[in-house]
């Protein structure tokens, strides 16, 4: 239940990131005309501003989907039936990052497949150390 909530929770704030970079290509477009009708930009410009607009808003619908999926799904999960369900938390974890180094050199310390291994070397190492 909770990865799904982290799922929703996840998805409104894309949806949120979406929004903001859909204002930012039809502020784009607006640009370009203006440049456009001065002389500072082609037609094409103009054209491909349209464009990005264009798939900022499907990626727009896209988020919009996945938030009302996502939604559905915990929804299913948790047994409630509600129009708008209000989420709120924070995608930012309270626990420390993991260090490389120290869960390797754990790793190398307590593994019983790196012990068995290391151990099946010393024991090779004296076997040709006695043929040789």
């Amino acid at each position: 239940m909770r990865n799904h909530f982290i799922r929703s929770l996840a998805a409104l704030q894309s949806l949120g990131v979406r929004r903001e970079l859909l204002k930012t290509a039809e502020d784009s477009v607006l640009t370009g005309r203006e440049m456009y009708n001065l002389g500072q930009a082609n037609q094409a410009d103009a054209h491909q501003a349209n464009a990005m607009l264009q798939q900022h808003r499907l990626q727009v619908l896209k988020a919009e989907n996945d938030v009302r999926r996502h939604l559905v799904e915990l929804m299913a999960l948790v047994g409630l039936d509600m129009v708008d369900p209000p989420l709120e938390g924070s995608l930012a974890s309270e626990r420390e990052l993991i260090e490389f180094e120290s869960v390797y050199a754990q790793l190398i310390q307590s593994s019983p497949e790196w012990l068995a291994a290391s151990a099946k070397l010393r024991e090779d190492a004296a076997t040709t150390v006695r043929q040789a």
